[in-house]
């Protein structure tokens, strides 16, 4: 299940690489597997391009730092 939807979400990032729910989900999935490394990249791709409200801005820092420990 979650191979399938990390494919879809990559062949979403081929055609928009900045489509930010894609880098989010993408850190959710990787989160779930427990690959911290592949989470952490995809919630940092996510606030590279984040631009909105800061309290988004800290709710992924504090997922990065969660999955960091």
């Amino acid at each position: 299940f979650y191979d399938k939807a990390i494919h879809e979400l990559n062949q979403t990032l081929q055609v928009d690489p900045t489509y930010l729910p894609t880098h989010f989900s993408l850190g959710e999935i990787y989160a779930l597997q427990r690959d911290t490394t592949k989470a952490i990249n995809s919630y940092k791709n996510f606030l590279k391009f984040w631009k909105g409200d800061h309290k988004i801005s800290q709710l992924v820092n504090g997922r990065i730092r969660m999955l960091s420990k």
